[in-house]
């Protein structure tokens, strides 16, 4: 299969990449309200910062293994990976997790039915690019299997 993969999760959402963060954002202020009410209760529940591992719609999903295999992050933004994102055990694996995205990633699914997502090799989406087609996935190529420093979107 050259390392391509089509996605072919069920039912494809309309709501655009706009449409998806502005859900997002909805869903942030009503987890902040739940960690405040948490709080003032004095339950303990804590909410995570960082990225969970989920991969969700409008994200790109960076594997640490090739074929979409080992520890994976979920990455909606266009950004520079530096030491903010790193991969999380999910229950198709573990191996990786903990470790900084940049410069270790494999494989990659994007999870954006509207839009491709750019896997650069340098910061500030520079350099050799790979693009990733709205709803596919591939392994990274050689420039970039483990070399990648940033993406972005279009």
């Amino acid at each position: 299969m050259n390392g391509r993969h089509h996605l072919d999760g069920g039912a494809r959402s309309a709501v655009g990449r706009r449409g998806h963060l502005e859900l997002r954002k909805v869903a942030l202020v009503a987890a902040a309200a739940a960690a405040a009410a948490a709080t003032t209760l004095g339950s303990g529940v804590a909410f995570a910062t960082d990225n969970s591992g989920n991969c969700t719609s409008g994200d790109a999903c960076l594997y640490f293994n090739s074929n979409f295999e080992g520890a994976r992050v979920g990455d909606p933004g266009r950004n520079n990976y530096g030491t903010t994102y790193t991969f999380k055990s999910w229950q198709g694996g573990s191996n990786g997790a903990g470790v900084y995205t940049k410069n270790n990633a494999a494989s990659v699914s994007n999870f954006d039915t509207n839009f491709a997502v750019h896997i650069w090799y340098n910061s500030n989406q520079a350099g050799p690019v790979q693009t990733i087609g709205a709803w596919d996935a591939a392994n990274l190529n050689a420039t970039l299997k483990n070399n990648n420093a940033s993406q972005s979107w279009g």
